[in-house]
């Protein structure tokens, strides 16, 4: 009886592995327009990525879930918002999710806090992040820093601090694959890089990422996601 169940759960397990979501197919039209947003600033990618020597592919699969996700018409109301609250008040009155990446002002304030206090000044200067080391932010700062993150060329930049922010953090990490590498990237991307790795791996499993604005009964797991784009 023992060993019987031992095979039924080996086959479960096998089938389990086998019916991994097909995203394109089950996000549809949605995933064949995150496909074109890449497809349109391709361009912007290969220059950024060759410049700084990082695998184009793996930065689109950080935000290729956020590309799913995006809707212009949403990012459009949420900006309007965010110039007359967080410009006056900061993060913590109005701190939405905008532009194509999806990021957060209070991400684009954390990352560029981290990254003076971590990364090479000379890649600081290079990227354009040298000046940009305010804890606290005048509403002048916030003004230029709500115009930098609506900017899809300046959420490359903020990408690509992170991925280097990233490297640091994880650079004692024993990754099998690229993919393995690029699910535990993708997760701190989505749920906070400044988060434990014990915490973030934990999240990882964790079907949490809703496609839309309002939270469905449906939940995805945004680092499959992005390892199904990047080996796909």
């Amino acid at each position: 009886m023992k060993r019987l169940l031992i095979i039924c759960l080996a086959i479960l397990s096998v089938k389990t592995v086998s019916q991994t979501l097909n995203y394109e197919e089950a996000f549809g039209n949605d995933y064949t327009k995150a496909l074109k947003l890449i497809k349109q600033n391709e361009a912007l990618f290969n220059r950024y990525a060759n410049l700084y020597q990082i695998d184009e592919k793996f930065l689109k699969a950080i935000v290729f879930p956020e590309l799913i996700r995006y809707n212009s018409v949403y990012d459009a109301i949420e900006i309007t918002s965010l110039q007359f609250l967080y410009i006056k008040k900061g993060s913590d009155y109005n701190d939405f999710s905008v532009g194509h990446f999806q990021m957060k002002l209070s991400f684009a304030e954390r990352i560029e806090m981290d990254a003076n206090k971590t990364l090479d000044t000379s890649f600081l200067k290079k990227i354009g992040f040298d000046t940009y080391k305010h804890s606290e932010a005048t509403r002048f700062e916030r003004e230029q820093r709500l115009n930098r993150i609506t900017n899809i060329e300046d959420q490359l930049k903020y990408l690509i601090v992170f991925y280097k922010i990233c490297e640091l953090k994880f650079k004692n990490e024993q990754f099998k694959t690229e993919s393995e590498k690029l699910k535990l990237y993708a997760t701190a991307y989505n749920s906070g890089y400044f988060k434990s790795i014990t915490v973030l791996k934990r999240h990882q499993r964790i079907n949490s990422f809703y496609t839309g604005k309002m939270i469905k009964s449906e939940a995805y797991n945004y680092a499959n996601i992005s390892s199904f784009y990047f080996e796909n």
